[in-house]
Parts: structure tokens; C-alpha cells; sequence
């Protein structure tokens, strides 16, 4: 995943990651597996669906 951080750097992804990321060090915290598998999983939806969306945006546009 690490080339999709470098190819792929709006500010909108950033904060997708942050929340993202949030998110799963709770769960990792409460020491719910399951609840951090599945965040880890929604965040590679969210990284992919923010990089579709910047895809189609109009050129020069952040999505």
C-alpha cells in the first residue's frame, strides 16, 4: 500500500487516513480483533473510494 500513499497525496486522503487510523488503534486498544480487522478493511474501501473520486474529479480539483 505504501505506493498509493506516494502516488496519491490529497489532503482529503489525509484525512481519511487519520480517522481511519483512529479507528483502529481503538479497537486495537480494547483489544477487539475483530473490530480492528474490519476497520483495517474499511480503510483500504475509504483509500480506494477517495482515490476514485479524485480520479474523476475535473482536472485540478480535489475531491
Amino acid at each position: 500500500m505504501p505506493i498509493v500513499y506516494a502516488q496519491h497525496r490529497p489532503a482529503t486522503l489525509q484525512q481519511v487516513r487519520m480517522h481511519d487510523y483512529q479507528a483502529m488503534c481503538q479497537a486495537i486498544l480494547k483489544g477487539d480483533e475483530q473490530a480492528a480487522d474490519a476497520a483495517g478493511m474499511q480503510h483500504v474501501r475509504n483509500v480506494r473510494e477517495a482515490i476514485v473520486r479524485r480520479l474523476g474529479a475535473p482536472a485540478g480539483g480535489e475531491a
